[in-house]
């Protein structure tokens, strides 16, 4: 072969190696992207779960346990007008709502960590 042939199947081939890596490259490109584009939708799906898991604890959980509290409340000084023992049943409504109480602080830290 003469010399320019060879140059050019060189070049030729050289060629083909760079349009390989071009591919790989583009095909890296397109992963990221990809990425990115799962990144914000999760984003965004994290961000309502968020605000939802939030509003149950401010609202639904808070409100309920106040109303328990102020029922309570109510409700001992009722006992205490009677001079009565406080019942097992009211004691273990006392138990829970403390518990709730813990419970619902650590649901607040726990989201406050997120």
């Amino acid at each position: 072969m003469k010399p320019d042939v060879k140059r050019i199947l060189a070049k030729l081939t050289s060629q083909e190696v760079k349009l390989s890596k071009i591919t790989n490259i583009e095909d890296f490109i397109s992963n990221a992207e990809y990425g990115l584009e799962t990144f914000e939708d999760l984003l965004s799906d994290y961000k309502v779960a968020y605000t939802k898991a939030s509003d149950v604890i401010k609202f639904d959980v808070s409100d309920a346990v106040t109303q328990a509290e102020g029922d309570l409340d109510d409700l001992l000084i009722d006992i205490k007008e009677l001079g009565i023992d406080i019942p097992p049943k009211v004691k273990e409504a006392q138990k829970r709502i403390a518990s709730l109480e813990s419970d619902m602080k650590d649901a607040e830290r726990r989201l406050e960590s997120f």
